[in-house]
């Protein structure tokens, strides 16, 4: 890739979002041109999507409103952004798969809410929460639809060995066995 198109809102959270990315990826990638979407229409986002090439990858954040403040659902969003995109749209959220995106290794609820019930179990069971491990890494999950890695013709083995696929047909085997 030689340009990162990062869609993000100007909210905090977003902000944060965007420096986290910065401090992540400026040193590895230092050739790779990024642009950001905070301070874009919701007409020039489309436009800048439309005008991708093959070179370019598209990070959908957070874009829950654009600079003339029209707002969105996480699924229009997720649905705006695919499909005016001619290359794969990857995100950070669980909520943006089944709306078009490839997939990517999400913040998932399900699996911090697992987590936390798990701490809360513990102290209900007596252990006290001083003693408990401070949660310092999220536990994220990669995910892909399927769907979308047949459009755009790419590989299963190129995901990680831990990914989840959704809409994936089942095989004859397991279909059948």
């Amino acid at each position: 890739a030689k340009r990162i198109i990062v869609v993000n809102d100007e909210s905090v959270t977003a902000g944060i979002l965007k420096q986290a990315f910065k401090d992540e990826t400026d040193g590895l990638y230092p050739r790779v041109e990024r642009v950001y979407t905070d301070n874009f229409s919701t007409q020039n986002l489309i436009d800048l999507l439309r005008s991708l090439s093959p070179d370019d990858l598209v990070l959908l954040g957070l874009f829950f409103h654009d600079i003339n403040d029209r707002q969105f659902e996480y699924y229009e969003t997720a649905a705006l952004v695919s499909q005016n995109s001619p290359v794969p749209v990857y995100g950070l959220y669980d909520f943006y798969l089944n709306h078009g995106i490839l997939g990517g290794h999400f913040v998932n609820g399900a699996l911090q809410g697992q987590v936390g019930a798990k701490l809360v179990l513990d102290i209900l069971g007596g252990v006290p929460a001083d003693s408990l491990p401070v949660i310092m890494k999220s536990p994220n999950q990669y995910f892909a639809d399927y769907k979308v890695i047949e459009k755009f013709g790419i590989s299963e083995n190129k995901f990680p060995k831990q990914t989840v696929f959704i809409n994936k047909s089942p095989d004859f085997y397991s279909e059948y066995k």
